[in-house]
């Protein structure tokens, strides 16, 4: 007489052994946000020390022509979004809306920047103001409103970004 086998359960066992370790989200939450201020540290070294390294040279001869003086200012906006994701845990908004309202606010202060310092469009006053985009933006809004339009329009959108980035309003409730 056959005798039947007893059924095993080495088929689940074998799939879980095949898989890849799962790391926590928590644990990348923090290797995000380590990377996002080493990022920015290093943004901010490159631009203090352009001739220290091969990097730092790289670095500060690409964002200073796109970004100007506020180029600074994305290195801060790196450190910062680092231990905002860290925290996020702990507050009760999304990474999107920290990430969104830190490039509106890099972005209107940019306008800013070169509405007030920049003198046009070479690659000098470009390095002085605002920089490509800055000077971008601060031209066509000031083509449309006029330059103290422009301003009002700039205040507005650092405002704006500044409001989403800490998850803050205009009044207290």
């Amino acid at each position: 007489m056959a005798t039947r086998r007893k059924s095993t359960r080495s088929g689940r066992s074998r799939s879980k052994n095949n898989q890849p370790p799962r790391v926590d989200p928590a644990t990348l939450r923090s290797v995000a946000a380590v990377v996002l201020i080493v990022a920015g540290v290093i943004t901010l070294i490159a631009l203090l020390l352009p001739g220290g390294g091969i990097l730092n040279g790289y670095v500060d001869g690409f964002l200073r022509p796109l970004f100007g003086q506020d180029a600074w200012l994305l290195g801060i906006l790196l450190i910062v979004a680092g231990v905002l994701v860290e925290r996020a845990p702990s507050v009760d908004y999304s990474w999107l809306t920290v990430a969104l309202g830190g490039l509106i606010v890099f972005i209107g202060g940019q306008g800013l920047i070169h509405l007030f310092s920049g003198k046009g469009g070479s690659d000098n006053d470009l390095q002085q103001g605002g920089g490509a985009v800055g000077e971008g933006l601060s031209s066509v809004l000031s083509d449309l409103v006029s330059p103290v339009g422009a301003f009002v329009v700039l205040v507005g959108i650092v405002l704006v970004g500044l409001l989403l980035l800490f998850n803050i309003t205009l009044v207290a409730s």
